[in-house]
């Protein structure tokens, strides 16, 4: 039964994050896209690189793998290695795992962004653009996501945990009923 219920809910959440990705990565890879175009300082003529597209889409790939599948590897290490509190380490893990993602991020969303803005740059010239970047574009990137991410990711879990145990007991009376 043990493996069954991990099986299953490996495959619930591999196919959770797989329908998630196709549907969001692609749309704020579009949604940067018109973004980068309406505030561009300088309007570029060309249409939006195809590398910078490719950079926002493993972004937003990093972000939701880190939020999905990291956080709560994470949580359960903080358990059994450091003897954590299921809840101290859920908490802690949703909101500092894609908070972390964005900081490791941040570059290539900046490299997105300037590949747009200038097609030819050096690659000196676009890594001091990163470096420049980097503090504002991590925080603001940081503090965007931890609502979403980080707790929109810990009720969506707490209430699937609460709706199993719910169901789990409705079934249990059934069957002590019977």
């Amino acid at each position: 039964v043990s493996t069954q219920s991990t099986w299953g809910d490996t495959q619930r959440k591999t196919t959770k994050v797989a329908c998630t990705s196709v549907a969001n990565i692609s749309l704020l890879a579009w949604r940067d896209t018109l973004f980068a175009k309406m505030f561009a300082t300088a309007k570029p003529t060309h249409a939006m690189p195809y590398l910078s597209v490719g950079s926002f889409m493993l972004r937003d790939s990093a972000t939701m793998a880190a939020t999905f599948y990291g956080a709560p590897i994470a949580s359960l290490k903080l358990q059994q290695k450091y003897g954590w509190s299921r809840n101290v380490a859920d908490v802690t893990c949703a909101f500092l795992v894609p908070g972390i993602t964005q900081i490791l991020t941040a570059p290539i969303h900046i490299f997105a962004l300037d590949k747009y803005a200038h097609l030819e740059k050096s690659s000196a010239l676009r890594w001091d653009k990163i470096k420049q970047e980097f503090p504002k574009v991590a925080l603001g990137r940081t503090l965007r996501v931890l609502p979403a991410f980080g707790l929109g990711s810990l009720s969506n879990t707490n209430l699937r945990r609460l709706f199993a145990a719910s169901e789990r007991d409705r079934n249990w009376r059934r069957t002590v009923a019977r």
